[in-house]
């Protein structure tokens, strides 16, 4: 039965869709009390709340959904395509790939039409990079198993998987030591005793720590040589042919050659986005660099988000958050008030309404081209987006 706030509600959205862009076709993801639905961002309701759990969309445009303590999956339009019967699910990552579900506790693998590929045997089960891995039937099992979501391959080696697959490549721990796996389970880089940590390969370089370099950190590569030797205090992947390096506990950037393009001299600095600025951190103040090292923006802000693709940011002053572009210019002057930042999808913002003794709300939807609210932050909704982000996977 559908409730009285729910009508209201309703009507409230239908009013403000229509004077909002009827080609909107943007979506987020909506909780009233202790049920999901959908919306556009012009507020028109897509899939009305009913659901006891919903999740986000895939690329294949199935999300997951919960009824009645089982989960199953529905399409675009709301319309149930693989029943709820298991007792948890994992989402779809590509068009035809596959999405882990479990059966009497285990974990096993089924395709977009609901099919069970591979049978539920598992009792772990994580995704990275297209890969399904740390597949282990026990907890004192000395098989690893791995999947390869594209072709639904499954392969078990007879080692320890240490991390995600990264550039194809995984490291074991073996009798001998660490080494790499590739994807077909055989040995890439031959196992050794001398490293301490290692870490999974982003474009083609993987971080280690030698055991006579304790608390230093380096890079090999793809067949195990040392690109960059460990003299760091730490070091993050690598993104865009550059890292961040720390060194006497401050932070610069190097290249995929080991070549250091900003030396350390900043309190932190984030990866670059795509407009080819980061965050850096003076003196607990934020601001923005170019891949330079050049201080494009001044560390002003007491908190700071990077670039979307968008080229919108969240920054933070005088305790409010607001909204710059990349050229630094306001295009909403800091007035939203709460610990988090809006979280920004496409051109608009997810702005949460607080008390006056800061206690959580609701949420709203602004439009960053006109500054105006498209779902008013007393609808009653926790707003979220509706489509899986991964471009922050695996940090």
């Amino acid at each position: 039965m559908i409730s009285k706030r729910f009508i209201f509600l309703a009507l409230l959205l239908a009013n403000i869709a229509a004077f909002a862009s009827p080609s909107d076709s943007v979506m987020f993801r909506v909780e009233i009390g202790d049920k999901y639905g959908f919306v556009k961002a012009n507020g028109e309701i897509l899939i009305e709340p009913q659901f006891d759990y919903a999740g986000q969309f895939s690329v294949n445009g199935l999300a997951k959904v919960e009824i009645n303590g089982k989960y199953g999956y529905i399409d675009k339009t709301g319309k149930i395509v693989i029943e709820p019967q298991f007792e948890l699910a994992l989402d779809f990552h590509s068009e035809n790939g596959l999405a882990p579900v479990t059966i009497n506790g285990k974990w096993g693998f089924i395709d977009k039409t609901g099919k069970i590929v591979v049978e539920p045997q598992f009792i772990d089960c994580f995704y990275s990079q297209g890969v399904y891995n740390f597949l282990r039937k026990s907890v004192d099992d000395d098989q690893t198993g791995f999947l390869e979501d594209s072709t639904g391959k499954l392969t078990i080696v007879p080692y320890v998987i240490m991390t995600f697959f990264g550039d194809g490549l995984a490291a074991v721990s073996t009798k001998k030591g660490y080494g790499y796996i590739d994807l077909t389970g055989e040995i890439a880089i031959k196992p050794n005793s001398k490293y301490q940590f290692i870490s999974c390969h982003y474009e083609g370089l993987a971080a280690v720590m030698q055991k006579n370099k304790w608390g230093k950190w380096g890079f090999i590569d793809k067949k195990g040589k040392v690109v960059v030797r460990p003299i760091y205090d730490h070091v993050y992947r690598f993104s865009n042919g550059k890292t961040t390096v720390v060194k006497n506990d401050k932070c610069g950037v190097i290249n995929t050659k080991g070549e250091m393009i900003i030396k350390p001299q900043f309190d932190m600095i984030d990866k670059f986005a795509a407009n080819g600025l980061a965050i850096v951190k003076i003196n607990d103040k934020y601001g923005y660099i170019d891949t330079t090292g050049t201080i494009v923006f001044e560390p002003k802000f007491n908190k700071a988000t990077a670039f979307s693709e968008n080229n919108f940011a969240c920054v933070k002053t005088d305790n409010k958050w607001g909204i710059i572009d990349n050229t630094g210019k306001w295009v909403m002057e800091p007035q939203f008030e709460g610990p988090y930042p809006p979280e920004i999808v496409g051109n608009y913002i997810i702005v949460a309404n607080y008390t006056k003794k800061g206690t959580y709300r609701s949420d709203g939807v602004i439009d960053l081209t006109t500054g105006k609210y498209t779902i008013e932050a007393t609808c009653g909704y926790k707003i979220s987006p509706a489509f899986i982000d991964e471009s922050e996977e695996d940090l």
